[in-house]
């Protein structure tokens, strides 16, 4: 578990869909205790009261001193001005991943918990109106830009993001203390662990899907569907590249 120098401090973990969150998480459980993690099964159910994405949810959890007092880790998919809400200082990371890749996992993970949507191809799934708007559409770009005075349903909030939004977007993500990429998570973990002194152990992998077949046509509409996460992805990649 955490150290005693370090038992006082929180986190933030801005958990992108489909990101590969899930096995990070499961790796974060080795340091902290389940009580210390929000949300955890005091929280809410996850269908029905919806702890992991309600920031009305996180907020009634909050003003309970006792359960505030607890938490160190809030590790749901709530965005990231949902901090300013809390008053309190917060260590912050994120995972981001390719946003044609992110989608078509979403997709594929959608229709595999969906049995009505079983045969259906996943470019059938892409049209579905409220999915694209609240879900998909340039997602990590929303997660990272929305405001608070935009926010009325956190991460489902439907908002028309613009350029504006994009540079936001952008500074949001240099303020992190440590962002990473999905496929570079061993990279990613080592460095959280230099960072925070933490010991996450061996990979770990959940909810992982396999690569995602998809006509290259397909592809090229998703990534001009969500050019402000290829921009901001493309803008990580740049921040993240050794100097020369």
């Amino acid at each position: 578990m955490i150290g005693q120098d370090h038992a006082a401090r929180r986190y933030f973990f801005l958990h992108m869909m489909k990101t590969g969150g899930i096995s990070l998480l499961w790796r974060l459980r080795r340091v902290f205790a389940d009580q210390a993690i929000y949300p955890d099964h005091t929280d809410g159910d996850t269908l029905s009261d919806g702890p992991q994405i309600s920031v009305p949810r996180l907020l009634q959890r909050w003003n309970d001193a006792d359960r505030r007092d607890q938490i160190r880790l809030i590790a749901g998919h709530l965005p990231l001005c949902t901090l300013d809400l809390l008053a309190a200082e917060f260590h912050t990371f994120t995972l981001l991943r390719d946003p044609v890749d992110r989608t078509l996992s979403f997709l594929s993970h959608h229709r595999a918990h969906r049995p009505d949507l079983h045969e259906l191809p996943l470019e059938g799934i892409y049209e579905d109106r409220f999915i694209q708007e609240h879900l998909l559409r340039d997602h990590m770009t929303k997660m990272l830009a929305l405001s608070i005075e935009e926010m009325t349903d956190g991460l489902m909030t439907p908002v028309h993001l613009d350029s504006g939004h994009l540079r936001t977007a952008k500074d949001k993500l240099e303020s992190l203390e440590l962002f990473g990429f999905t496929d570079r998570m061993e990279e990613f973990c080592a460095r959280l662990s230099d960072r925070y002194g933490w010991d996450l152990g061996a990979p770990i992998v959940s909810n992982q899907s396999g690569p995602v077949v998809a006509a290259e046509a397909f592809r090229r509409r998703i990534a001009t569907d969500n050019a402000l996460d290829m921009d901001l992805y493309q803008h990580a990649l740049a921040l993240a590249a050794p100097a020369t």
